[in-house]
């Protein structure tokens, strides 16, 4: 398998991870949201009979009602703080898959830019001996052409100052 698709596969990989981390975040999401919900009713239910109450219209059923909602609102929280953590842990769970597609995204990036630079430079190794073979053929040329045992390489062939620099420095021309 080369880097590219080493590295294609993870990023595929870590995609299908972090589309089934969003599913669960999102499930836990509406679990959450539901319980929650029911707790929310309940409580709004106990502090309806308790206003009434307070304002003086007392029922016989009230109190066993009271104590009834008091009951389901215990039974409902313990499950709110678990839906709440399970939420919790689901949404860490997204934001670390979500940091591995991005970390796999760049590997993939970097595993392009190589590949292109190695081709790139098998490239630019075949013109540099198209380069060479041609100045080759040029001195014969204008060694026949002038009638000259030697032409000097300033006469044969002048490298535009931007790849002089670059040979001479390393520095590549803005």
């Amino acid at each position: 398998m080369t880097p590219i698709e080493a590295a294609s596969h993870d990023l595929a990989q870590a995609q299908s991870t972090l589309a089934d981390a969003t599913a669960k975040a999102v499930g836990t999401a509406d679990t959450l949201n539901v319980l929650t919900g029911r707790l929310a009713a309940k409580q709004q239910d106990l502090s309806a009979i308790q206003a009434r109450r307070l304002n003086g219209d007392e029922g016989d059923s009230d109190a066993p009602m009271a104590q009834l909602i008091t009951l389901d609102i215990a039974g409902i929280e313990p499950l709110v703080a678990s839906a709440s953590a399970a939420h919790q842990s689901a949404v860490l769970a997204q934001q670390e898959a979500q940091q591995q597609v991005q970390h796999a995204g760049t590997a993939l990036e970097r595993a392009q830019a190589a590949a292109g630079a190695t081709a790139l430079e098998e490239r630019l190794r075949e013109l540099e001996t198209l380069l060479m073979t041609g100045i080759g053929q040029l001195y014969h040329l204008k060694k026949v052409a002038t009638n000259s045992l030697h032409v000097h390489g300033t006469t044969l062939f002048n490298v535009s100052p931007r790849l002089q620099r670059f040979i001479q420095t390393g520095v590549l021309p803005g």
